[in-house]
């Protein structure tokens, strides 16, 4: 039994299929249904529809199957042994949307027929199509009207079923930019159902911002595709500007002397209205102001109402009369608009007229170093002519000095007066001056006609410091002794100088940098003496330019050498070379010390040299004419230079405690006898040798409130009287009681506060050990002061400069005597400002003075610098302390060397100066003076309020008034 099984492809669920009746089937072969229906997308291809089959019971062979109408020329096919229906080509909904289909079926003998309804589904594949691809219409500019109102309907039609009805209308500009977008945005409106075209506001068609046509591009959208057309919205003018002109202002020129009718200037005016537009746009031109001539009455300006062409209705305008004129023109469009501008007319010159010197006779002075061919003098002139090219000559063969001279224009109305050769106020011909004729003319090669003026040009010649001075001799050799006395001439110069008047007036001098040690003068004669002696170990040589400067202006120089050659004179003494401190052991015994060179600074060839003899000078103390040998070397030991040194020995041993430093008093000569005294120090190095013993120090610390650093306050004190002896020693609590606001190093016994600690006493207790002695925990004790200053007292602070005496100086006690150096002093200040004084600041350094001397062989003093400040803020302390300086000095017998007045004063950094002696330490800030100039706040004022304190100096007598002393 055979089978078919039917099964429709492409067929949507819910399609109904309607049975049709078998025409012509033969036998029991029948298809599952008699007719079918399916539907297929346009425009796809191949595409399967279904697979037919058919049944029978009467015979199991194969069905076989076969199209048997509405093939359509192979639009359709059918397997014939699957039953596969297939569409061939692609199908297009709007040309036909179903086909009907015949099918048939065979088995041995048996058919059937069947029929096929292929129905074709639509898609949107045909774009829109406007009516027309231009749409077209106008309305009235400024028609404010019933806005918003439609002015334009656009219509498309689309081909496809599916979106008929549905399209979409957008408005758009043909120029994409952002502005265009925005303008069109503003003005135009498109419903997007409908098509119109709605105008939301007033349109302008004049410039700048309005336009005679809208271009715009609408579209229609289906949901796919997207057709376009254009629409011209077309502005119809109305005459609503007014002509104007350009430029407000119009510059024209017409030459002077003219006939009537020479063109002037054309103006235009624009209008923004159409053109095309009935007279909108139509202009005429007229003068609404002209300018008239006084001697006809009539208007001098014309212009031609259609080309606004300006002519001149008068002949011959003057410039040198009127240069300048204003018309006013206007500009009428057709419908009675009117717009105005203005003309500026500027004569332009003819040069007609003549120019003229400013004078008829010109007196003049010249100097006769004035450079050829450079201007010195102007000549000017008057000429109203604009146009003129000035054309100036020297008169050839008229007057006295024609042929050195020529006038040239300097290009703004003017001759410049140039000599053309040099000058000479020494030739007698040119001494007595020159007179010559000049001429000028406006018109190239004219020397004849009216266009030439002259005039005559007197000049005095007057005598420039053209000549330098001529000194003679141009050098002097001298040679003279060192011993040569000032008073006596020297040399003699003498010059000359070829000017007259001041420019020949010669003054001597000596170059400063020839004599930079300010040795010899001249005088007004020439004449060169000694101003100061001479000293040949100074300088064996001198070379001093002499020199003659002039009066004139620049002066002028001549310079002449003096070479001076000065000889020795024994007036130097031989001395020991500059040399370390000498050094030696203590307790030792004889030991060589050095061997020191001699020098002496005079001529050796001379005699004024060695052989030098030495010994040593009576001491005050014999013992050490005992304990010392001082001996000179053999000379052929001494070294090439034919010089000697000196060999120092000690003969006994010394003791450090009885003295710690030795002098040595040497007299040196040389081999004429001429001798001088110089001492030798010699320190002896300390050995432990001695035991300590239980001592007290006082230790006094001074410092700023705020200052947040630890200090060093000195190192814990014995009595020993070793002190080299450091390193044999260590240091620690008494009995193991630090304190907690002070440190101590055990090695050193420096002793250090921290900045915690409070203002008032300390007292500290400490233990030292000397092992080399077999010493142990022998009682120091340390009483520490410390105190706290304002900030506001550093500006009080007024340093001194102590000679002779070092920080450790001051505070050390000296023999027989209860006070140390420092108290002595500050009781003789108290005393003499009549009130406290205290110390500030001491300076652990010390300054040393630089010799002014060219020969110093001594060590000069070294200075101590201290700062004190009176206890009452209206007491002149620097003026007080200079003052009375030397009775301070020698009260105190501590020598002030100089005394800070009117500086500022700040710290000097966060650290602190400690002077220690042993016994005694001082603590004090850091302070720093700077010169007058720098900004800081005075110092104390210096108005007096009292008259007990006697401000009055000098013997003054102090009165005290309503308003103070």
């Amino acid at each position: 039994m055979a089978m078919n099984v039917l099964i429709p492809l492409l067929i949507p669920l819910g399609e109904q299929m309607t049975n049709i009746t078998m025409d012509g089937a033969v036998g029991n072969l029948r298809f599952s249904k008699p007719s079918y229906e399916v539907f297929v997308r346009e425009n796809h291809a191949p595409v399967l529809l279904l697979t037919l089959y058919a049944t029978t019971n009467t015979s199991g062979s194969m069905v076989w199957y076969s199209l048997v109408g509405g093939g359509l020329g192979g639009l359709f096919r059918v397997e014939p042994a699957t039953g596969k229906l297939t569409l061939t080509r692609s199908l297009d909904y709007e040309q036909r949307n179903k086909y009907e289909v015949v099918v048939g079926a065979r088995c041995s003998g048996e058919k059937a027929y069947g029929h096929v309804m292929v129905r074709v589904r639509d898609e949107n594949d045909r774009p829109p199509v406007f009516s027309r691809p231009l749409f077209e219409t106008q309305i009235t500019e400024e028609d404010d009207r019933h806005l918003p109102k439609p002015i334009l309907q656009v219509s498309a039609h689309d081909g496809d079923r599916v979106d008929y009805g549905k399209l979409e209308y957008t408005v758009s500009g043909v120029d994409s930019s952002r502005q265009t977008m925005q303008l069109l945005a503003d003005r135009f409106a498109i419903n997007a159902s409908t098509g119109y075209i709605h105008l939301l506001r007033p349109l302008d068609r004049d410039p700048p911002n309005g336009r005679g046509r809208w271009a715009l591009r609408v579209s229609a959208w289906d949901g796919r595709h997207r057709a376009h057309a254009t629409v011209h919205v077309n502005v119809k003018d109305v005459n609503d500007n007014a002509p104007a002109f350009p430029h407000h202002t119009v510059n024209a020129k017409v030459m002077e002397n003219q006939p009537a009718g020479a063109g002037v200037a054309v103006v235009q005016a624009e209008d923004a209205d159409d053109p095309e537009e009935g007279q909108n746009a139509q202009l005429t031109y007229s003068i609404e102001k002209n300018v008239i001539a006084e001697a006809s009455g009539h208007p001098i300006f014309a212009i031609e109402n259609k080309t606004g062409r300006i002519t001149t209705a008068l002949c011959c305008l003057d410039r040198e009369r009127t240069q300048n004129y204003v018309i006013h023109v206007v500009a009428t469009d057709g419908g009675g608009l009117k717009g105005t501008g203005t003309v500026v007319v500027t004569v332009g010159d003819d040069n007609d007229v003549a120019p003229r010197f400013t004078r008829i006779n010109w007196q003049l002075q010249v100097s006769e170093d004035v450079k050829p061919n450079s201007p010195f003098a102007t000549l000017s002139l008057t000429d109203p002519d604009t146009s003129n090219d000035f054309n100036f000559r020297v008169v050839p063969r008229e007057g006295h000095g024609w042929e050195r001279f020529r006038v040239v224009s300097s290009g703004n109305g003017s001759g410049l007066l140039q000599a053309i050769t040099p000058l000479d106020y020494e030739d007698p011909d040119q001494r007595q001056g020159y007179r010559i004729k000049v001429q000028v003319s406006d018109k190239v090669g004219d020397w004849e006609g009216n266009s030439v003026a002259s005039s005559w040009v007197s000049m005095r010649l007057l005598d420039a410091n053209d000549h330098t001075p001529r000194l003679t001799p141009p050098i002097i050799n001298i040679t003279r002794p060192e011993d040569f006395m000032p008073g006596p001439v020297l040399a003699a110069f003498s010059a000359t100088d070829q000017d007259e008047g001041i420019n020949g007036q010669v003054v001597y001098s000596i170059d400063p940098e020839s004599d930079p040690d300010d040795v010899f003068e001249i005088d007004p004669g020439g004449r060169v003496r000694l101003r100061r002696p001479l000293d040949r170990e100074v300088s064996q040589q001198h070379k001093l330019h002499i020199l003659s400067v002039d009066g004139g202006q620049p002066p002028r120089t001549a310079t002449a050498m003096l070479i001076v050659t000065v000889t020795d004179v024994n007036d130097n003494a031989p001395h020991i070379v500059a040399h370390e401190g000498l050094h030696v052991t203590e307790n030792e015994g004889p030991q060589h010390v050095a061997i020191l060179t001699l020098e002496d600074g005079d001529d050796w060839s001379l005699g004024h040299g060695p052989p030098f003899s030495l010994h040593m000078a009576q001491p005050k103390n014999e013992h050490s004419q005992r304990a010392f040998n001082v001996s000179l070397q053999p000379l052929n030991l001494a070294g090439p230079d034919g010089g000697a040194v000196a060999v120092v020995r000690t003969l006994l041993p010394l003791d450090r405690e009885k003295g710690a430093v030795r002098l040595l008093p040497l007299v040196l000569a040389d081999a004429q006898g001429r001798s001088a005294t110089q001492t030798l120090s010699l320190t002896l190095r300390d050995r432990n040798d001695n035991p300590m013993a239980p001592a007290a120090k006082h230790v006094k610390v001074i410092r700023i409130k705020g200052d947040s650093s630890s200090v060093g306050v000195g190192r814990v004190h014995v009595s020993d009287p070793d002190d080299w002896d450091v390193g044999d020693k260590t240091w620690g609590w008494w009995l193991g009681r630090s304190h907690p606001l002070f440190s101590l190093n055990y090695d050193t016994g420096q002793l250090t506060m921290s900045n915690h600690a409070k203002d008032g006493m300390y007292f500290l207790q400490f233990s030292v050990s000397d092992l080399s002695h077999g010493q142990s925990n022998i009682q120091a004790n340390v009483t520490v002061e410390v105190s706290s200053l304002k900030p506001e007292v550093i500006a009080q602070a007024v340093p001194i400069l102590i000679i002779n005496h070092t920080p450790r100086d001051l505070l050390t006690h000296t023999q027989g005597s209860a006070d140390t150096p420092l108290e002595k002093l500050m009781a003789s200040v108290s005393a003499m400002v009549g009130g406290s004084v205290s110390v500030l600041s001491l300076e652990d350094r010390q300054v040393e003075l630089t010799s002014t001397q060219h020969r110093s062989n001594i060590k000069q003093p070294c200075m101590t610098r201290l700062w004190l400040k009176a206890g009452h803020p209206t007491h002149a302390l620097d003026q007080l302390l200079l003052l009375h300086r030397t009775l301070i000095s020698q009260e105190s017998r501590v020598q002030i060397y100089n005394v800070g007045v009117g500086g500022c004063v700040t710290l000097e950094s966060s650290w602190s100066w400690l002077v220690d002696a042993n016994i005694t330490s001082l603590v004090t800030p850091r302070l720093v003076g700077q010169p007058q100039g720098c900004h800081c706040h005075p110092r104390v004022s210096t108005q007096p309020t009292t008259c007990d304190t006697n401000p009055c100096l000098n013997g003054g007598r102090c009165v005290l008034q309503a308003r103070g002393p």
